[in-house]
């Protein structure tokens, strides 16, 4: 995994190389990886240092509503009570979040670099949301990126739909 990888590494292992990719490359026997993307509320607060280190790198930021957040934890609860926040917890970094996304959209280091959209909005018009973020990242969009079959978790198994969402 690459938590394994990463506890192999010399404290100067990562700086040493250039980008992150390598990581990926290695844990998952990939040799083409071009774009890279990590999905954890806590990255936000490294954004400014990844900013300055890869100068042609952007940024998205997904805010979602509390409540729904919120939900989605009380029910994953049940599942594992240990791995989930205390609700104390969550609302303090769901307010810290929020601080960095409107502190960043001020920043002019991050000016044409940052994306930021609200989770609800993705949800209730999935193909919308993703032909913006092509945009922004200047790629083509294809329909199969809607397509929830062709996403995995790090952990490579099928995806199951986590989210607690539901459109009212």
């Amino acid at each position: 995994t690459i938590i394994a990888e990463v506890k192999t590494m010399s404290p100067f292992g990562f700086k040493a190389n250039k980008s992150g990719l390598f990581l990926l490359e290695k844990v998952f026997n990939a040799t083409d990886i071009s774009w890279c993307g990590f999905k954890d509320l806590w990255i936000v607060e490294f954004y400014p240092l990844l900013a300055k280190s890869f100068p042609d790198a952007k940024f998205i930021i997904i805010v979602r509503d509390p409540r729904g957040a919120i939900a989605s934890n009380v029910k994953a609860r049940e599942k594992a009570p240990e791995k989930v926040p205390l609700l104390y917890s969550y609302a303090r970094n769901w307010r810290k979040h929020v601080a960095f996304t409107k502190f960043f959209m001020k920043n002019p280091l991050f000016k044409d670099r940052l994306f930021v959209f609200r989770y609800e909005d993705f949800v209730t018009s999935p193909k919308k949301k993703t032909l913006e973020l092509c945009k922004f990242l200047n790629v083509r969009y294809n329909p199969s990126m809607l397509d929830v079959s062709n996403f995995r978790p790090i952990s490579g198994d099928s995806w199951n739909g986590w989210s607690n969402f539901t459109v009212p």
